[in-house]
C-alpha cells in the first residue's frame, strides 16, 4: 500500500525536548492549509500525548497570524486519531524520522545547557575573582614590598639589565600596574 501524501504539509520539526525524569518529550510541529500545528509525543515511544487524562491523544492546531488579525482563532484540539489528522501525522513523523529531526532537537538542547552551564562557572568564577580581588591585590603588594626591601630573595638573580624577569614576577608587575592605572 502506497502513503498518499498530504499537500501543502510544510515546516516540519521538533523542539522543546524536556528529560522530566518520567521520560523524554518533545514536540512536533509542521504547517497545513494556512495553520500550524504540534503534538506532544514522547520520545522514545513515539506515543502523542493527550490533553487530559480523558481525551484522545491531541492535535493541536493554531493560526499562524496575530490575535488582532481577522483570520485568528482560538487554538483547537483535534483528535489526532482521525483518519486526515492521523495520515498527516504519520507523514511528520516518516519526515522527522528520515531527516533525524529528534536527535538534532536532542543535541540543540545539550547544546544549550552546555552553553548555560558554561556561561553559570565563567560567571562564578568572576564573582570568585572578584571576592579574592583586595586579598590577591595585598598579596601581590606584599611580595612587590619583599622583593624590594630584600626580605624575598630572588633564587637566580639577572646577571644583567637585558636578562629577563621571571614570567611570574613579570604578570604581578604588570597586574599591579594595572590596579594603579598604569597599564
Amino acid at each position: 500500500m502506497t502513503q498518499k501524501h498530504t499537500p501543502g504539509l510544510t515546516h516540519i520539526s521538533v523542539g522543546n525536548f524536556t528529560d522530566y525524569g518520567r521520560g523524554k518529550r518533545a514536540a512536533a510541529g509542521w504547517r497545513l492549509n494556512g495553520a500550524r500545528y504540534h503534538v506532544w509525543f514522547d520520545v522514545d515511544t513515539k506515543a502523542i500525548e493527550r490533553r487530559t487524562l480523558k481525551s484522545t491523544p491531541t492535535l493541536y492546531k493554531n493560526p499562524l497570524v496575530e490575535s488582532d488579525h481577522s483570520d485568528y482563532f482560538d487554538t483547537r484540539y483535534l483528535d489526532a486519531t482521525k483518519p486526515g489528522n492521523a495520515a498527516a501525522i504519520r507523514e511528520v513523523f516518516a519526515y522527522i524520522e528520515a531527516h533525524g529531526l529528534i536527535a538534532a532537537a536532542i543535541a540543540a538542547k545539550d547544546a544549550e545547557e552546555k552553553k548555560r552551564a558554561d556561561e553559570s562557572a565563567a560567571y562564578v568564577r568572576a564573582e570568585q575573582v572578584k571576592a579574592a580581588a583586595p586579598e590577591l591585590l595585598a598579596a601581590l603588594e606584599a611580595i612587590e614590598a619583599g622583593f624590594r626591601d630584600g626580605s624575598i630573595k630572588f633564587t637566580k638573580k639577572r646577571q644583567s639589565d637585558s636578562d629577563q624577569y621571571h614570567p611570574a614576577n613579570t604578570l604581578m608587575s604588570k597586574a599591579l600596574a594595572k590596579t594603579r592605572g598604569q597599564s
